[in-house]
């Protein structure tokens, strides 16, 4: 219905925007040396939920709100790239964590804990902002957190979301912005019902954008 009628009736076209905040970073330099340290790495934003232990959500949501199947192929995604920079022994690739509903994923040595970003001084507007400017990519599962991180053009996204615990005919209009339908460097073939990319489609454009990353820096 939601696409329906903004899409087909009204003709209003669905366009990413970009997060504008002006940060202190005098106030924090931690934050600022953080800002620095991250301008050297390619950064993956991480925050899927994850929570086995239950601290904060109920059994029925351990995996998040999408179904166990679909955990498991994000799951994998994880540790085939975590296992793909250790074979390369890729020392500027970092994953930054998110959500503060994500326990229980096997850590590496590239994990940056954002977690608590207030730590740092940021609010949730200023977070994003901070995000869009110092990361390439974002991993998720349906969330506020991904939700709106969604809505940044200045980033790429691999989302695997479904309707496992929603009655919605639909992910599209209701928990994925109506232009990711479009979405050009990864393909979601179950579109607009379910967000699942194939694995190896990600990790392939992630690693084409790395060694970009990494041939640009060369040449500064």
């Amino acid at each position: 219905m939601t696409r329906s009628f903004f899409q087909d009736q009204m003709k209003l076209k669905s366009l990413p925007i970009k997060y504008n905040f002006a940060i202190n970073y005098s106030k924090h330099p931690e934050l600022m040396s953080l800002k620095m340290s991250l301008k050297k790495t390619f950064n993956i934003v991480f925050s899927p939920t994850f929570d086995l232990n239950q601290k904060v959500e109920d059994s029925s949501r351990r995996y998040g709100v999408i179904s166990k199947e679909s955990f498991d192929k994000l799951e994998n995604l994880y540790l085939e790239i975590q296992n793909r920079v250790i074979d390369e022994n890729i020392h500027d690739i970092k994953f930054i964590f998110l959500n503060k509903k994500m326990f229980n994923w096997q850590y590496f040595p590239n994990i940056i804990d954002l977690r608590h970003f207030e730590d740092y001084g940021l609010n949730f507007a200023s977070m994003l902002y901070f995000v869009q400017d110092n990361c390439e990519w974002t991993i998720g599962s349906e969330g506020t957190m991904q939700c709106y991180l969604l809505l940044s053009a200045n980033l790429k996204h691999a989302i695997y979301i479904d309707n496992s615990h929603w009655g919605y005919p639909a992910s599209d209009g209701s928990t994925v912005p109506l232009f990711m339908d479009s979405c050009d460097y990864l393909k979601y073939n179950e579109a607009p019902f379910a967000y699942i990319p194939n694995n190896n489609d990600v990790i392939e454009n992630i690693f084409n954008d790395y060694y970009n990353f990494k041939k640009n820096n060369q040449l500064q």
